[in-house]
């Protein structure tokens, strides 16, 4: 049976800090780390793809979406971020995470054709504004 154990940024239990429940701390934070990673190697293997990605597990971390809603977990920069305590629930957010990564690489291309069309639209609009706005302060000036 695996203990669950908390961080001690919400406060320690009494007793939490003793050096037994110390020491099943660790080895509960190392045993979830390395199966989290087992997890993204087998992934990895598993498709093929996504041999840039690594993980790292930050539980009860604090992160919220651009809506307020509470994350799960994340990817910046080529990283999982996993923030639920709960193996079984930190190894299917891994899985999601990594699944939605894999799907964002493939529609990179179009988000990046999408975003240099944009700026060049934004450039011609500034253009013809600005021709608008000499036209009619010129037309003002006389």
């Amino acid at each position: 049976m695996i203990r669950r154990f908390r961080c001690c940024l919400t406060g320690p239990s009494p007793g939490a800090l003793s050096p037994r429940n110390i020491l099943e701390g660790k080895i509960l934070l190392n045993r979830t780390s390395e199966a989290l990673k087992r997890e993204i190697k087998r992934l990895q293997q598993s498709t093929g793809l996504g041999h840039e990605l690594s993980v790292i597990w930050l539980p009860d971390h604090k992160h919220s979406s651009k809506e307020g809603k509470p994350l799960k977990g994340q990817v910046k920069n080529n990283l999982i971020s996993i923030y639920l305590s709960e193996l079984s629930e930190a190894l299917e957010t891994l899985k999601h995470e990594f699944i939605e990564y894999l799907f964002s690489q493939a529609i990179q291309p179009y988000v990046d054709t999408i975003n240099l069309l944009n700026s060049r639209l934004e450039l011609e609009a500034y253009l013809k504004r600005e021709t608008i706005v000499k036209a009619l302060t010129n037309l003002l000036n006389r």
